[in-house]
């Protein structure tokens, strides 16, 4: 079974639609591809990640592999000393503790299915420090303390868990942003361009399928980092 959360943003809407095709080739068959919205789990909501991990138990199939990747996330921005501090926990609690939690309940039932994996999109942000994320960098730094102490306690079930930290891409957040800032930031990458969603889609493939990686954090950035 593959899991999209956040199938309904840029991102995730576009993993989803590249995994329903793909998944029905033989040479990448996850089973089920479920892509969620927030109507389906509230991540920031302990109760709401309980039912959706509860539910999963009723499709899954005798030691059926779940794979994961999290495409959810919130950005609230500006700077430092106007932001709230309800701004700043509101966008820990989604981009932090939704992974925390969702891999908290989400561990008894992996830890009995070898060969299952989460991947975590994070962003080059965390590392450059952007001025006017303080909260949105603050989460992503923290995701890979996450990911690694995750990784190490889910390892000897087989289980692996890694973070993809994206640059700048066709889809998604970038949107946004007015065009004469995406071709400043367009020049700052050494490729001179976006990411595009089968990029990311083809690296969270390999991320997923590959059994000897995992509490890493992969850059896919275009070379910014």
């Amino acid at each position: 079974m593959l899991i999209i959360l956040g199938a309904t943003g840029g991102l995730g809407k576009g993993l989803l639609e590249l995994a329903e095709v793909q998944t029905s080739k033989d040479h990448w068959d996850f089973g089920e591809v479920i892509g969620t919205s927030r109507k389906d789990i509230d991540l920031t909501d302990e109760q709401s990640v309980a039912r959706f991990v509860s539910g999963l138990q009723l499709k899954l199939k005798p030691k059926e592999v779940i794979k994961v990747v999290n495409a959810t996330g919130i950005s609230i921005n500006g700077m430092m000393h106007k932001f709230s501090n309800d701004d700043f926990e509101k966008t820990l609690r989604t981009n932090v503790s939704g992974n925390f939690l969702f891999l908290k309940y989400l561990q008894p039932i992996i830890r009995d299915r070898p060969g299952s994996s989460m991947v975590i999109l994070s962003s080059v942000v965390g590392e450059t420090g952007v001025i006017g994320t303080i909260a949105y960098a603050t989460s992503k730094s923290a995701l890979r303390g996450l990911c690694r102490v995750s990784a190490k306690e889910l390892a000897r079930f087989d289980v692996t868990v890694n973070v993809i930290e994206l640059g700048y891409f066709e889809a998604g957040m970038i949107l946004q942003v007015p065009t004469n800032i995406q071709e400043s930031l367009r020049g700052e990458i050494p490729l001179n361009r976006f990411g595009k969603i089968s990029e990311l889609f083809s690296t969270c493939k390999f991320a997923l399928e590959c059994g000897y990686l995992t509490g890493s954090t992969i850059k896919l950035n275009g070379g910014l980092t």
